[in-house]
């Protein structure tokens, strides 16, 4: 806790904050605290609240005050009953507003649309941007009759506030986009621009000569030379085979299929991802080991308490062991597989083939590998030297050892959990911060 939580949690602890403390919750922090210091893990939790609050009350004052710093810019109706458009080629906007009279008071949303031309303004402006856009749709063109790269046709200009749709008479040649196809020959083709503006609309359309590109000698007879085989595949195709030329202008061609680079990539691919999964096997293998271990920690609180049990009516310590295995076979088929069980389980069948209980119980210990496991091994281990007289306390003592080692556990999953929800909480606040300021700021 910084210095600012603290000297809050100590002022309001007798005053406002008194009031919203709770008996139960304190309970709970004892319960989950268990031999901690109470004092200090409520001032922790306390102090937490109140940077919380903190936070989300100088978030929502900021917000506040930027909308009425806004608002403040805005001109008062009061003065001039006037609401100011935005300019030509804005956006519409919402304005709230309070109309007073007969009726009372009545709140009234009107969507004010940005200024618009005059009549007289549009055709001028129109006919100025037919004379811009000339320029700008050539892109790197010399002139409308030499025509031998892609145009730039857009729908829109951020100099004008207009919308446009390009088209053109040979869209195989020229599309709505300014791309050029295949232009053989010179050809000459018609491009229209269609304007809007509200409810007007106007067209104007250019006559362009289409030229074929600029090509070296050996681009040329490459070119000529799959014109050649894309007429010679379409007069052949009642054929069962389509014959190459040898030759293309007294020069001897050679042919070949393309490599397929695709095979080639996956030789470099396999040998990774086989590496890959290699060990991806391992950290599952891991993971694996890992989740049984987790259940089996979860298990061992009732396998001691149930040890216990038996014990203290009267049962043997082997005799118990038998008792829990019995007992979990005859639900596993209903319960599923519980490994902390599983291992007894085993233990029991090891005693049943000869095996003396002592070693037993060390192979039981360092099978598992789990500290609370390796503590009850050697307390049973220690009970066949000193024999059974403290075995039942010495057992009740390790449940409740369990039993605070669970809740610890327990703790931890439920500080992981918070940790995960804080994100889309904070999520949400900024979501209701927003929905909460949009309306201000349409004002």
């Amino acid at each position: 806790m910084n210095g600012i939580e603290r000297f809050l949690y100590k002022s309001l602890q007798k005053g406002p904050l008194a009031f919203c403390k709770n008996r139960a919750v304190e309970a709970d922090l004892a319960h989950l605290h268990r031999g901690e210091n109470q004092d200090r893990i409520r001032e922790e939790y306390y102090g937490k609240k109140i940077k919380i609050f903190l936070i989300v009350m100088l978030l929502g004052f900021g917000l506040w005050l930027a909308a009425y710093v806004k608002s403040l810019q805005e001109p008062s109706l009061a003065d001039s009953l006037e609401i100011k458009r935005q300019q030509v080629g804005g956006e519409a906007r919402q304005v709230g507003l309070v109309a007073e009279g007969a009726w009372g008071k009545e709140e009234i949303l009107l969507s004010v649309a940005p200024k618009r031309f005059t009549v007289q303004e549009r055709d001028k402006k129109i006919a100025e941007f037919w004379k811009w856009v000339e320029k700008q749709f050539l892109g790197e063109n010399k002139d409308l009759y030499h025509i031998q790269k892609d145009l730039s046709l857009e729908t829109s200009y951020e100099e004008y506030p207009f919308e446009i749709q390009w088209s053109c008479n040979m869209p195989e040649l020229l599309d709505a986009q300014g791309k050029l196809g295949n232009v053989e020959e010179e050809t000459q083709v018609i491009l229209t621009a269609t304007l809007w503006y509200e409810h007007f609309q106007e067209s104007k359309s250019w006559g362009l000569m289409l030229l074929p590109p600029d090509r070296s000698p050996q681009e040329k007879e490459l070119w000529d030379l799959k014109k050649y085989l894309g007429k010679l595949e379409e007069d052949t195709r009642e054929k069962e085979m389509l014959a190459l030329p040898e030759q293309w202008n007294q020069k001897e061609i050679i042919w070949s299929y393309q490599e397929n680079k695709g095979s080639f990539g996956i030789l470099l691919c396999t040998p990774v991802v086989a590496v890959s999964l290699f060990f991806l096997r391992d950290r599952d293998l891991h993971e694996s080991l890992e989740k049984r271990r987790k259940k089996m920690k979860q298990e061992y609180p009732q396998i001691v308490h149930k040890l216990a049990l038996y014990v203290g009516a009267g049962l043997a310590l082997r005799g118990a062991l038998e008792k829990i295995a019995r007992d979990y076979e005859k639900r596993k088929r209903s319960g599923g597989e519980k490994p902390g069980y599983e291992e007894i389980l085993y233990l029991c069948r090891e005693l049943e083939s000869g095996l003396p209980e002592r070693t037993a119980y060390e192979l039981l210990g360092n099978r598992v590998g789990l500290k609370e496991y390796r503590r009850l091994c050697m307390l049973l281990g220690q009970s066949l030297r000193r024999g059974n007289g403290d075995l039942l306390s010495r057992l009740g003592e390790e449940a409740e050892h369990a039993n605070e080692e669970a809740l610890l556990e327990i703790k931890k999953l439920g500080e992981q959990a918070s940790t995960k929800l804080l994100i889309p909480m904070v999520m949400m606040l900024g979501v209701v911060m927003v929905m909460i300021l949009i309306p201000a700021f349409g004002m």
